[in-house]
């Protein structure tokens, strides 16, 4: 290879691994598409190297392999007698991002066979790593809720540096911890042959019997190895030990769980060279520790690895998800239901509810058959297997550079497939960029003719292999140019999506992040005629154009009557501005379920007015009929989404058909509550559309659901549940357990215009107190706060009384109880109890030494007024 193509290949591929992980993961606005054509660039520069080199390198098995598994996954979405795929424009969409994976391991594999090419891109790789390591625990120490201090999380996510995923995030870290324990298992492999050289030979310095040559063996390892150590050494030890610190400081435990995967197998075949290489295991444990220690995160970490231990069904969703999606893989073992279509197929199967919707596996291996079925399971387990035997190659040479290689290989892949078990995002570009580098460089090392354990000889002629190699890179050019545009288009609706999401987050206060998304939905029109995203996206734009114009008008009918207002009484521009400060609250009444509430009363007081509402321009917006028409669109292109059905949901009140009106309605309720089984935002918001429906008992039904997965819509529960009739709302609704509605009685019924409400829920929660099965010291606890919620103080006095004879004292119900005391007049009674209490809970003493003095102060008083 000419040494001007070797220098800009790697310098290419490095530059690419030190800037993958910054734009937010890869995620960041066409980095896909960057990454794309840059695979088509070190394609083209693979490919002139099979032209140009006369040397015979043996064809891996992954040639053929992957060639043949990308146009399998074509085939499902292309197939002439129909597609295999159940959404073909996600497989496509896909199919760009695994092109892109095997553009860049291929070429690698060509390209950077040599140790001048191999080892400034481990340096890349360790550099990116401790970078990735030190921000993240930077940013997790110094959480302003923002990746890295400015990108604006919209949707959640659990971060670590600049992954929107911790799982992702320790994942790469995986990768990159290759790069310094190369340079270390470098070091000690050079000490291995250097000992048993002097130890062969005799050293002047020891004894010359066989005896003490043994007896100072293990000192002379160890002394020659740390004389050995220079600058680079330490360096390449910091960034190792900072690597696996990231990785547990990350807080995923599928990630902990792996890099100690990963780095026992490096460590354990660097130990077959050098015995020694377990003092390097001991250093990295004991920095870890220490690092955890120095940033004051040592019990979260313990805390975080001791919960492996004890996760089960109960408390892993992700167990009971794949035990839930066992129908899924028994159906599409064989063919696979098509690539990226996971989150389309799953709900057709799935039958338990979940807080959320699963879009992946979350389970590398589980996915791939899935969706690619056999045929992709055979590629992945053919790949895996070429890389496990080029580590066994390298390690057999007699080069410390090659063995050294494989330690650290060994490492990442282990540690790779490891977290493929767990919710690690290898299709994330940071992720596969990395990956498809580093190991097309130990598949490519292990492919040159200097570690071929035949060593044939060179007759200086190409091969057939060159001439194979060169045309799959040609097409594996082609197609990536082909695929730039589509790929663009795609990163175009996730730029759409965010810029939606920043307009809904900020409340509407510009259109012009409206503008933008809508100006990227029609270039991605152009090319993807059949996403669904696109058209659903459109009808969003469309959507909240209504609501800001809503939101507008509103304003400035307010602004108005505020100011003739003040110009009646006499006041100046400041003293209106100061008085009646701008209201922000405006944006939320102009909500489509909002609309569909105020539709249905008016349907059910007045269906006069309601037909003529229908006909309303003013109501049914120019806005609203063309998101109507985006959104039926959206759906003749995909029925599989829940988020379309439920938008057409809320709009069918307005623009569905006169006649079954409500029906049409509930269908596609129901038709979205069916492809998100048990996501809590969905139940939350499709109960608000079933209560102004005047369905009231589905509503029920499906809060009850929302409040036993997650306390996330609580409060809005209890707040609008009120509406629903009140055996529905106490007995089906709220939770029956005692202690929860207690907790509600206090945390939302604790306001004086609540106090029929709160009366109601507290006699229904003293009946469920006593039919339960609890025993009296329970029921009379659970009575007394009850009653003291109730302000019925006397009963509350009479319950502790019952509570405090039985010897079950708690400082907080003895608190309680000298509470309701004062409250009856009995002070000195209070006053007593609060200061047992005092001894009781010393952490609470000055607290309770407050409410001592007012009570004296209130005993006084009232005292003096008799």
């Amino acid at each position: 290879m000419p040494k001007i193509m070797k220098f800009a290949s790697t310098l290419l591929a490095g530059l690419m691994i030190l800037a993958a992980p910054w734009p937010i993961g890869g995620n960041y606005l066409y980095v896909r598409t960057v990454v794309l054509l840059l695979a088509a660039v070190l394609g083209g520069m693979a490919a002139l190297s099979c032209l140009v080199e006369r040397k015979k390198f043996r064809t891996s098995m992954v040639w053929f392999v992957l060639p043949l598994a990308a146009g399998y996954a074509i085939y499902q979405s292309l197939s002439l007698s129909g597609p295999i795929s159940v959404y073909p424009s996600a497989s496509r969409a896909q199919l760009y991002v695994l092109g892109s994976a095997i553009g860049l391991f291929l070429s690698s594999i060509v390209l950077f066979r040599e140790r001048s090419t191999v080892e400034p891109l481990l340096i890349c790789a360790g550099v990116t790593g401790f970078a990735v390591a030190f921000v993240g625990i930077v940013q997790n120490l110094g959480w302003n809720g923002k990746i890295l201090w400015v990108y604006e999380l919209l949707y959640g996510g659990v971060p670590f540096g600049p992954f929107v995923n911790k799982n992702n995030g320790a994942g790469f870290l995986i990768l990159v911890l290759a790069g310094p324990l190369y340079f270390l298992a470098k070091q000690f492999m050079a000490n291995a042959k250097q000992n048993e050289f002097e130890y062969a030979a005799g050293d002047v310095s020891l004894s010359s019997s066989h005896r003490a040559r043994e007896k100072f063996r293990p000192v002379l390892a160890l002394s020659r190895f740390l004389a050995n150590l220079e600058a680079k050494h330490l360096y390449c030890l910091t960034g190792l030990i900072a690597i696996v610190a990231g990785v547990f400081l990350s807080f995923s435990r599928g990630g902990s769980v792996s890099v100690v995967a990963g780095l026992s197998t490096g460590l354990l075949l660097l130990m077959l060279a050098n015995r020694w290489a377990v003092v390097l295991a001991a250093i990295v444990i004991a920095s870890c520790i220490g690092t955890a220690m120095w940033v004051e995160q040592a019990d979260a970490v313990s805390q975080s690895l001791a919960s492996i231990a004890e996760a089960d069904e109960d408390s892993a969703p992700r167990l009971m998800h794949w035990k839930d999606a066992t129908s899924y893989y028994k159906a599409h073992w064989l063919l696979g239901s098509g690539l990226g279509t996971y989150r389309y197929e799953y709900p057709v199967f799935q039958q338990q509810a979940f807080r959320g919707k699963f879009a992946h596996a979350e389970n590398v291996y589980l996915e791939t058959l899935a969706e690619l079925g056999m045929p992709g399971m055979a590629a992945l387990g053919l790949t895996l297997l070429t890389l496990l035997y080029s580590i066994w190659l390298l390690f057999r040479q007699p080069r410390s550079a090659d063995r050294a290689l494989a330690v650290a290989g060994a490492a990442s892949i282990v540690g790779l497939m490891a977290a493929s078990c767990l919710d690690f995002g290898i299709y994330q570009p940071a992720n596969f960029v990395v990956a498809a580098i580093l190991f097309g460089c130990i598949v490519g090392r292990a492919s040159h003719p200097e570690c071929r354990l035949d060593r044939a000889g060179n007759d200086g002629r190409k091969s057939l292999g060159n001439y194979y190699r060169f045309g799959v890179l040609l097409i594996l050019i082609l197609t990536s140019a082909y695929s730039a545009f589509p790929s663009a288009a795609i990163e175009s609706v996730q730029y759409a999506k965010r810029q939606i999401g920043l307009h809904v987050k900020y409340k509407g206060d510009s259109a012009h992040r409206l503008d933008r998304a809508e100006k990227a939905l029609l270039f991605s029109e152009k090319f993807l005629p059949e996403d669904w995203e696109t058209q659903y996206l459109l009808g969003q734009c469309e959507v909240f154009r209504h609501r800001q114009k809503l939101t507008e008008e509103v304003v400035n009918e307010m602004d108005i009557a505020i100011r003739q207002q003040g110009a009646e009484a006499g006041m100046s521009e400041e003293e209106i501005e100061e008085q009646f400060p701008p209201r922000s609250d405006f944006w939320m009444t102009t909500s489509l379920i909002n609309l569909h509430r105020v539709m249905r009363i008016t349907e059910a007081q007045n269906p006069t007015e309601f037909r003529s509402m229908r006909g309303d321009p003013t109501v049914v917006t120019p806005e609203l009929q063309k998101a109507w028409v985006h959104f039926n669109e959206a759906l003749s292109r995909c029925d599989r989404s829940e988020r379309i059905h439920f938008r057409l949901a809320q709009l069918t009140v307005l623009l569905g058909p006169e006649e079954g009106n409500r029906e049409v309605e509930s269908k596609h309720v129901r038709d979205a509550l069916e492809m998100a089984k048990g996501y809590t935002g969905l139940s939350y918001d499709a109960g608000l559309l079933c209560m102004h429906s005047g369905n009231f008992e589905q509503a029920a039904e499906l809060w009850a659901g929302c409040l036993s997965r997650s306390r996330q819509y609580e409060g809005r529960i209890v707040q609008f549940g009120v509406g629903l009739p009140a055996k529905l709302y106490f007995e089906t609704v709220l939770p029956q357990n005692p202690q929860d509605l207690l907790r509600l009685s206090k945390q939302y019924f604790s306001a004086p215009e609540q106090k029929v409400p709160n009366q109601l829920l507290l006699v229904h929660t003293r009946r469920l107190i006593k039919s339960s099965n609890l025993d009296d010291v329970q029921k009379s606890v659970l009575n007394a706060q009850a009653w003291f919620l109730a302000k019925d103080f006397e009963k509350a006095c009479k319950e502790f009384e019952v509570v405090l004879a039985s010897n079950a004292d708690r400082p907080e119900w003895r608190l309680d109880y000298a509470k309701s005391l004062a409250e009856i007049g009995r002070y000195d009674d209070s006053i007593k109890e609060m200061k047992i209490c005092q001894l009781e809970q010393p952490e609470a003493a000055i607290k309770i030494s407050r409410l001592v003095e007012r009570l004296k102060r209130e005993r006084l008083r009232r005292q003096n007024s008799e």
